[in-house]
């Protein structure tokens, strides 16, 4: 029995990226709050959102970062993306400022407190949820649910 419960937690991903974060699938997300965001573009209420953590000192994010410019650039989204960005103003005006809209905005983590909040222990980390804010996926974003992340754009 102990088997198949952990074969069962390795196939759907949540020994190696759900357990640490203390979210949950199903339940609520706690309310996202930040200090400052970036040039004072809060996130608006959709019906989905989509929250990204992001450190721009490692590696597999400066690769997850890529991914997201391409995707803002070409895909007219229909959910909210949020980039909580470890990093200062300035660097996060690089990457992102063009890009800021009704539907892209990013929150300045600069000394890591979002993360700490949210117990993020790994990055890049994407949280995917639904219009009552429920948690319907979470990981690594650069090894997705494909489908998953496709219908949540």
């Amino acid at each position: 029995m102990l088997r198949l419960i952990l074969a069962l937690l390795l196939t759907f991903g949540l020994i190696d990226s759900g357990i640490a974060q203390h979210i949950f699938l199903g339940e609520r997300l706690p309310k996202l709050k930040s200090l400052k965001w970036l040039g004072g573009h809060e996130p608006v209420a959709t019906q989905r959102a989509r929250i990204e953590f992001v450190d721009i000192r490692n590696i597999a994010c400066r690769e997850s970062i890529e991914l997201l410019r391409k995707e803002i650039a070409t895909t007219e989204s229909n959910s909210q993306l949020v980039i909580v960005a470890h990093t200062d103003e300035t660097e996060a005006t690089r990457l992102f400022g063009k890009y800021l809209s009704p539907t892209f905005s990013v929150a300045l983590d600069p000394h890591g407190d979002i993360f700490s909040i949210y117990d993020v222990k790994f990055v890049p980390f994407e949280i995917i949820t639904d219009n009552r804010q429920r948690v319907i996926w979470f990981g690594n974003p650069l090894k997705p649910n494909q489908p998953m992340i496709e219908e949540n754009r």
